[in-house]
């Protein structure tokens, strides 16, 4: 059938005295893996067309394999050229405040991430939320190592996903109020009768659909197939995924025995007070690689070489005969090095009889004079430890 079609083509071409580019002509043959059979040759006056495993239709890669991952891995690439751009303007201009550079990020980068997320979009996309986390790490100054969570708690974000699962059911709201003859709304009826075949084959775009709306509480709305207000329904779906990521965060930072201490004083997703009000840099550098479990103290580089918690002691505490675990509440409230710090920086609320209450309070303070002083003591320590 295709054949025929090249050779209505060719016809059609020589009759109006057209030509076609076959430099820019390709084929995909979608197929589930292996080579393209002896027969799956086509010519187009006597020149052979060339098949590609994969090819780039308005923006996005579409694969023979029936596949997202190859445009969603070009989304992410695309996306670090631009963030890598944006980042060359916020070094240039000696850094911006936090709110200033994610609004330059959701301007320039997001879009660049979510195009055509309203096909790719169904499901979780790793390669996707990487470039946001890594942004967020940009900011925070801390090390590709730090945890994720760590870091876009840090920074008051939500997911990626958040926007490209709103963003799938848009689409499918408007599929289902266009007109019946329109091919979106024939391609969407064709694919709802594979899916409703319950084939295993038959996993397809309206498979994620009705997942993702199952997966929130909305079976009612797929079987109703619509809603009455679509904005209304789009605010409350979007604010159930919101929640829905406030406790997957905080569940994945509870598992993450890197982040046991963090997850002590950290329980709002917002942005946090010292990075808009502590400066010089290197100070809110350091409170920020202290408080993300990005820092060089025993309980850390302990657990990258195997060593038992129980055993990650404070090199200075063994040398005056003492036993401590080198954790935050140890550095920041207990050991011995730091007391001329201590006493330099920290309240006095703070040094007298100090509790893990108190530490934490102390992490979780909005006082402005608190958060340079404690960024200032985290700084000199950290210096005076190396």
């Amino acid at each position: 059938m295709f054949k025929d079609q090249l050779d209505q083509l060719e016809r059609f071409c020589s009759h109006w005295g057209m030509n076609v580019n076959l430099g820019k002509t390709q084929i995909v043959v979608f197929r589930r893996g292996g080579y393209l059979r002896h027969y799956e040759r086509w010519f187009y006056r006597g020149d052979m067309i060339k098949v590609v495993p994969q090819y780039k239709y308005l923006g996005l890669i579409l694969s023979s394999r029936l596949s997202w991952n190859p445009a969603k891995n070009n989304q992410a690439t695309q996306g670090k050229k631009a963030m890598f751009q944006l980042k060359v303007i916020i070094r240039k201009l000696g850094g911006l405040p936090l709110t200033d550079a994610f609004k330059l990020f959701d301007t320039i980068v997001a879009p660049i991430l979510l195009y055509g997320s309203e096909i790719w979009g169904c499901v979780y996309s790793p390669q996707i939320e990487q470039v946001h986390f890594q942004f967020c790490k940009f900011l925070l100054c801390v090390n590709g190592n730090t945890a994720n969570q760590a870091a876009i708690g840090e920074c008051g974000r939500h997911p990626l996903y958040v926007l490209y699962f709103k963003r799938c059911i848009k689409y499918w709201l408007r599929i289902l109020h266009m007109d019946p003859n329109r091919y979106p709304y024939k391609c969407y009826n064709l694919l709802r009768r594979l899916e409703e075949s319950r084939s295993i084959n038959n996993i397809n775009w309206v498979f994620h659909i009705k997942n993702l709306l199952l997966s929130y509480g909305f079976g009612h709305v797929w079987l109703n197939q619509g809603v009455g207000s679509v904005n209304m329904f789009l605010t409350v779906f979007y604010n159930r995924v919101k929640d829905s990521s406030l406790q997957t965060w905080h569940d994945e930072m509870t598992s993450m025995p890197k982040l046991r201490t963090y997850v002590t004083f950290k329980s709002l997703l917002e942005p946090e007070k010292y990075l808009s009000c502590v400066y010089p840099s290197k100070f809110r550098i350091s409170l920020s690689k202290f408080r993300c479990a990005s820092h060089k103290l025993n309980i850390e580089t302990g657990r990258h070489n195997n060593i038992p918690e129980a055993e990650r002691l404070c090199n200075f505490c063994i040398s005056q005969n003492i036993e401590y675990i080198e954790n935050e509440y140890h550095f920041l409230a207990i050991c011995p090095q730091y007391q001329e710090l201590r006493n330099r920086f920290l309240p006095p609320w703070f040094i007298d009889n100090p509790t893990y209450d108190k530490f934490v309070s102390l992490l979780c303070t909005t006082n402005t004079f608190y958060l340079n002083q404690l960024a200032n003591y985290v700084y000199h320590a950290m210096k005076c430890r190396d």
